[in-house]
């Protein structure tokens, strides 16, 4: 029997009424965007659907949305241009929760079931919806949560770091992380996944924070909450313990309702430590205490109040307009970094292609010597954390530690710095899936690590099908570090007639489909290009690399079928 209209409504209804709050009133509210509870979004949506519904009239539309919902066979990137057909091409008011209901859908789908059936290009294209714009954490946490853990281990870690900044971008620390501890669906050990993976993220999101104007001192909330700056509050011998000692006096005073002593002791600890840490022990000495079984109202009322202390400081450190700013900041970067790498001829290649001898996420992690003055770099952008969830080898560290360097002799602003930041964090884990694709940075007998086009083109590397891994464009972070191939060397004359100008081409690490532009790469010698050391200061450089024979044979097939594609 086919599907209707209505079987899409009541579909979509049933799955709203089947998110789980884990009694979290406390956090799931009505009007409280984006953390609406599950009768407020069932509201709104029904509000939408009076409006779509006239819409879905059309038998195309209806279908396609009865392929979203009722899925028969695996999605293929086609639904990315339907979601958009669908959703936001009309005049009318665009039906977000609708839209990403259906994300959610497909999300689950293509992440679980169908997940070897489809280009991880289609798992990128959904979550670049969310890194625009902000969903209903209700609606999308459950299908980033298992992208994230990745049971099947299919999913590779540059998909999996999309989707945590996807949360940690979208959402505060605290609520993640209350929700992942209280979540009876998750095991422990996926609970430790989540808080290793997300806190990553988050030492990077405060890193951008902190360079934002507007955040207040800490020393005028200490005044307010203890009547003391905030050093020598710390100089106080009754807050000179251990982190797990504060906390575990913090829950103490709680399970006896001693709420008084408790909010003192939670003021100091928002006031001294991150968020994340606070509630990663609070997670621990609740699992450990057998007073603080899972059900009890008791664990429930620790959480509610350390959620509110952390709110009163939010709201004393971090202003709305600050949070604001710092999130359409990130929106802009991200906007720019889609549109510069979006893949050419993209619903063209069948999924089976790019699947095919892909290598998975579950590429065993190596212990790697570790260079200091790399350490140092990563404690100065906070990426000590993201390296640790996908360590690379040295040579890659030297790769980071040079364009890294770029900053030592510059004045940069704060925006500036953001995007710099922003870039590094890219460019690592740029490097981290170079180690997961068993993708080799050479070293080379001439000139440094990074080179640029004239020491290419004089070492006679620029030569067609060539692959080079481009270390991208810091500035305002406009290209991301990819990889690029030569589709036409010696194409097109310079200035003075002689043609060293090379037209390249990016290639996606996810699919090695073509991406982007095609563009010209100019290897004229100046600027004393045959003599310094390239420094990418301005412009990209170029790393030498060596792809695996079975990743570049399923490349080929893929850039085979998108330039029968072009020349039809």
């Amino acid at each position: 029997m086919p599907f209707d209209i209505e079987d899409i409504h009541q579909s979509i209804l049933s799955q709203i009424k089947a998110f789980e709050t884990h009694s979290l009133d406390f956090l799931f509210t009505p009007n409280n965007h984006p953390y609406l509870d599950t009768d407020s979004i069932y509201a709104c949506f029904e509000k939408e659907w009076k409006i779509a519904k006239p819409l879905l009239e059309n038998k195309d539309h209806e279908q396609d949305l009865v392929d979203i919902i009722f899925p028969k066979k695996p999605y293929n990137l086609n639904v990315i241009q339907t979601l958009h057909d669908l959703f936001l091409s009309s005049s009318l008011p665009h039906p977000f929760i609708f839209l990403d209901m259906c994300i959610a859908k497909i999300l689950t789908e293509t992440s679980g079931k169908y997940i070897k059936h489809v280009s991880p290009q289609l798992l990128l294209e959904l979550l670049n919806f969310h890194k625009l714009r902000t969903p209903k954490f209700l609606i999308i946490i459950k299908p980033i949560i298992q992208i994230i853990l990745d049971r099947e281990k299919n999913i590779n870690h540059v998909i999996k770091s999309h989707a945590c900044e996807v949360l940690i971008n979208n959402y505060e620390i605290e609520a993640i992380f209350i929700y992942i501890s209280r979540n009876t669906n998750l095991k422990e050990k996926e609970k430790q996944v989540l808080f290793q993976s997300l806190t990553a993220f988050q030492k990077i999101y405060r890193k951008f924070l902190e360079l934002r104007v507007g955040i207040r001192e800490k020393d005028l909330i200490s005044l307010n909450w203890f009547g003391v700056s905030y050093n020598q509050l710390r100089q106080k011998g009754e807050w000179r313990d251990s982190f797990s000692n504060l906390v575990k006096r913090f829950i103490t005073y709680l399970k006896k309702r001693n709420k008084n002593e408790a909010v003192q002791i939670g003021r100091f600890l928002v006031l001294r430590f991150n968020n994340e840490d606070i509630l990663r022990i609070i997670h621990y000495e609740i699992s450990r205490d057998p007073d603080l079984s899972f059900e009890r109202p008791l664990a429930q009322f620790i959480y509610r109040q350390t959620f509110k202390i952390m709110q009163e400081f939010r709201k004393s450190y971090i202003s709305q307009k600050v949070d604001t700013e710092l999130t359409r900041a990130i929106s802009e970067t991200e906007a720019r970094t889609i549109d510069a790498m979006r893949m050419v001829t993209v619903r063209k290649v069948p999924a089976s292609v790019v699947v095919k001898r892909l290598r998975k996420g579950a590429h065993s992690l190596k212990n790697y010597p570790i260079l200091p003055e790399f350490m140092e770099k990563l404690d100065e952008f906070n990426l000590k954390a993201l390296f640790e969830l996908y360590p690379v080898p040295p040579v890659s560290q030297q790769v980071f530690n040079l364009l890294a360097n770029i900053v030592d002799n510059m004045e940069l602003g704060r925006d500036e710095f953001f995007h710099f930041i922003a870039y590094m964090e890219k460019l690592l884990i740029f490097l981290q899936r170079f180690t997961e694709m068993d993708i080799i940075v050479d070293k080379g007998s001439f000139y440094g690590l990074i080179k640029n086009p004239y020491q290419l083109n004089s070492l006679n590397l620029i030569k067609e099908g060539a692959y080079f891994a481009s270390t991208g464009l810091w500035y305002q972070n406009t290209i991301p570090p990819s990889i690029i191939r030569c589709i036409s060397p010696n194409a097109i004359p310079n200035c003075i007639g002689v043609r060293d100008r090379h037209i390249f081409s990016r290639i996606s690490l996810l699919t090695g489909g073509f991406r982007g532009s095609p563009f010209d790469l100019d290897s004229t010698n100046r600027y004393d290009w045959d003599e310094e050391d390239e420094t990418c200061l301005f412009r990209p450089g170029c790393l030498q690399i060596t792809i695996p024979q079975s990743i570049q044979e399923m490349w080929e097939e893929t850039q085979n079928i998108q330039k029968s594609c072009l020349k039809n």
